[in-house]
């Protein structure tokens, strides 16, 4: 094994310690919690994944590797192609960060304007919010009390980055939206629900 898996594997084996004490506690310090994961995973940079399996794909031009996965913890690395498109999407259930690894990105949020995921797959009413972009060594987090729901570009090189989750209840769950609908003049999108899919 080469050093860069065994870092990797160093810091899934520290993220799971984080996450039980974690959801042991109170848990209302999300913010200091996923900044902690974020830092065992500061010395992962772009290595050969392949030892860990074979990346599925998960849209035009993005696939996704789960290199781990428990009740509690999940750690996947997502590649997308030049300028590719991972659809709209929100995270119920879990918080976690990203750190890209190689290439660049944007990333675009939005807020439910009826401040919740509708319960059933309906229209939902998106406001766009705000966007980032983010290089090579650069994080985010995601939290429960942020808007959840972002679209994820890659910049003309492509892009590859590594997610760290705090899994709330098994399964999570991601909701992704076409956002290409009409944008009134209050930024706000008729999104269409595309699927539903769980994170476990």
């Amino acid at each position: 094994m080469g050093a860069q898996e065994m870092d990797l594997k160093a810091a899934i084996a520290k993220a799971e310690s984080l996450n039980a004490s974690f959801l042991a506690g109170d848990r209302r310090a999300e913010a200091e919690h996923v900044g902690a994961l974020l830092e065992e995973f500061s010395k992962i940079d772009m290595m050969d994944f392949t030892s860990f399996g074979e990346p599925e794909p998960a849209g035009p031009g993005v696939s996704t590797l789960t290199v781990h996965s428990t009740d509690e913890t999940m750690v996947l690395i997502a590649f997308l192609k030049a300028n590719a498109v991972m659809a709209a999407h929100d995270h119920k259930d879990f918080i976690g960060g990203m750190r890209v690894l190689e290439g660049s990105l944007k990333v675009e949020t939005f807020a439910y304007v009826q401040g919740q995921r509708p319960d059933k797959m309906d229209i939902a009413q998106l406001k766009r919010e705000d966007s980032a972009q983010m290089a090579a060594g650069e994080t985010a987090s995601i939290l429960s009390n942020q808007s959840q729901i972002h679209q994820i570009i890659a910049g003309k090189e492509g892009a590859v980055f590594l997610d760290v989750y705090t899994m709330f209840n098994s399964p999570g769950s991601c909701r992704f939206y076409d956002t290409s609908g009409s944008e009134t003049n209050t930024q706000e999108i008729e999104a269409k629900p595309l699927i539903d899919i769980a994170i476990h």
